[in-house]
């Protein structure tokens, strides 16, 4: 019997049989998954079951007539598949740059690779050397390396999910799952100050950071800063209210924004605890700078 090795990996097995019980073929089949015991569920006829357990190899059995079960059962198998799927992989990228998705560990003696859209739409196939690009919303934006890996070209938001490269060798399948997150970079903050003095000189501020584009709201988050030093980390949302007094206000707070792919900040800045200074200097050069960026491609036309 031939045994393909695999590295170490949290894989999810699938036993597709008829006329047997799952706990009658991995008590027949030598297969190295002794984990799975606690998974083990009698079944019905023509059912698909599937548990996690951690493997190091498996062994393709194309045909097997299991004994007699703990529970009394005899049947023929008629067929009996295994394949595995890696633990999903993460990749994040802006939108509208160009990212590769790879999978280490490929075998050379494979026959066929395939990338699937979420698991049903086909991208592109490579077998003995050939290429084939089906019809997709990917056309003419991806393109198959030399390893297997997947470019795409000018990422979308939609191009997010699950990418499966199925692996064929030897007539077994083996799946590799990589997720990718396309997202917008995070636009530059606002900053609302509201102040209010308080006795002993001290002074309630309450900072709220706001995003002009409410649809990446929930794919931000939030961190604060008080010169320079980041505040607790339980202090991850867009509002900031504290109460300081002359001996532990900060000269500048932050508020910084980010997602998996870029992060932008906005800073304010005070000379007491509710005295802000240089706020207006900094409102006027953001408005000066919107002012010349579209003149200076003008210019250059004239």
């Amino acid at each position: 019997m031939r045994v393909r090795e695999q590295k170490p990996a949290s894989v999810s097995l699938f036993c597709v049989v008829w006329g047997a019980e799952l706990g009658e073929l991995l008590a027949t089949c030598p297969l190295p998954v002794p984990q799975a015991a606690a998974f083990i569920r009698p079944f019905s006829e023509n059912h698909t079951h599937s548990f996690q357990a951690q493997t190091t190899s498996f062994f393709p059995v194309p045909q097997l007539r299991p004994k007699p079960g703990p529970l009394g059962h005899s049947a023929s198998l008629r067929r009996f598949s295994l394949s595995f799927t890696d633990t999903p992989n993460q990749v994040a990228a802006i939108s509208g740059s160009n990212v590769t998705l790879k999978i280490s560990g490929l075998s050379d003696n494979s026959k066929r690779f395939t990338w699937l859209y979420n698991s049903i739409q086909k991208i592109v196939e490579w077998e003995s050397n050939n290429i084939k690009y089906f019809k997709s919303d990917f056309k003419d934006r991806v393109r198959l390396g030399e390893s297997h890996e997947l470019c795409i070209y000018n990422t979308r938001k939609e191009d997010s999910g699950t990418y499966i490269l199925r692996e064929v060798e030897s007539g077994v399948e083996v799946a590799h799952s990589i997720s990718l997150k396309v997202l917008d970079p995070v636009p530059k903050p606002k900053l609302n100050i509201e102040t209010r003095k308080k006795p002993n000189n001290s002074c309630h501020l309450k900072l709220s950071c706001e995003i002009p584009d409410r649809s990446v709201n929930q794919s931000v988050s939030y961190t604060w800063y008080g010169d320079s030093q980041p505040f607790p980390t339980d202090v991850n949302r867009d509002v900031l209210e504290i109460t300081v007094n002359p001996q532990n206000f900060s000269g500048s707070y932050t508020c910084q924004v980010s997602n998996a792919v870029s992060k932008k900040n906005r800073t304010v800045y005070f000379t007491s605890p509710c005295t802000l200074a240089r706020s207006s200097e900094v409102v006027r050069t953001t408005v000066w700078l919107l002012v010349m960026v579209p003149v200076v491609p003008c210019l250059l036309w004239t």
